[in-house]
């Protein structure tokens, strides 16, 4: 856990989460439980391939990041337009809610996007050695090289 990245994840879980708590300023209160979630994925895709270590610690921080910086913004915003009698049910109702919804998204997001990187990163790397001419188990092989087609098409001439 020592191998997170801070500044990539602060500027990615800020930036997103800055985005996801103000869209629902704009389109109606309800929209921050559809933005908050959304949110957190997107962070945590765009952070995961950049790292090169740790990639689910590093999504698993700014994907909870993002959630914290969103659900903030949108309940300044909240008490500054509606006061602390709206806002304080709405606010409490949130921490009893949020939390785990938060904690299941952060944890499947993150293991998600980083066993995909590195299934990726794994399939990439046997492509490449197929094109060089080896195998996973050392065996030289007939290196792949895409050849066109013997068979040439020709258009038929019409008949008169």
């Amino acid at each position: 856990m020592n191998n997170i990245e801070w500044r990539r994840i602060l500027i990615s879980g800020i930036g997103v989460g800055l985005i996801a708590g103000i869209i629902p300023m704009f389109f109606g209160a309800e929209l921050l439980y559809s933005t908050l979630p959304i949110g957190m994925m997107i962070s945590a895709y765009l952070l995961i391939p950049r790292v090169q270590t740790g990639r689910f610690w590093n999504g698993f921080v700014v994907s909870a990041l993002t959630a914290v910086v969103a659900t903030a913004i949108y309940f300044v915003y909240m008490y500054l337009r509606f006061g602390a009698e709206v806002t304080g049910p709405n606010l409490k109702a949130a921490l009893t809610q949020l939390p785990l919804l938060i904690l299941m998204i952060s944890l499947f997001g993150s293991w998600l996007f980083a066993k995909t990187h590195e299934w990726t990163l794994k399939k990439r790397e046997e492509i490449e050695a197929k094109r060089a001419g080896k195998t996973s188990t050392g065996k030289k092989v007939k290196p792949y090289v895409a050849r066109p087609t013997k068979k040439k098409y020709k258009p038929k001439k019409k008949k008169k």
